[in-house]
C-alpha cells in the first residue's frame, strides 16, 4: 500500500511473511488481505499489542479509505 504512494518502507521479503513493512495506522481504515493459506496471518506477524497499536504489513494491507500512516525505523518486537 505504502510502496505505490512512494513511501521509502523497507519490504524484505515481499510476500507478507516478515513484517518488515510494518506501518502504524493513525487515521482511515485499512483491510488485511489474506493471500495463500502457507502465508502467516495477521496475529502470526504481529504481536497483539503491536496489532492493538494499530500496526499492520504494508505489503498485505490494501486502504478503504484515507489513510494517514507512520513508520518508524526502530522496527518491530
Amino acid at each position: 500500500m505504502a510502496e505505490r504512494f512512494g513511501a521509502d518502507i523497507p519490504c524484505v521479503c515481499r510476500s507478507g511473511t516478515c513484517a518488515s513493512c510494518a506501518v502504524q495506522v493513525v487515521q482511515g481504515s485499512v483491510e488485511f488481505e489474506d493471500l495463500f493459506i502457507t502465508v502467516p496471518s495477521l496475529e502470526t506477524l504481529l504481536s497483539e499489542e503491536e496489532i492493538a497499536d494499530g500496526l499492520v504489513p504494508s505489503c498485505r494491507t490494501r486502504a478503504t479509505s484515507d489513510v494517514v500512516l507512520a513508520y518508524s525505523e526502530a522496527g518491530l518486537h
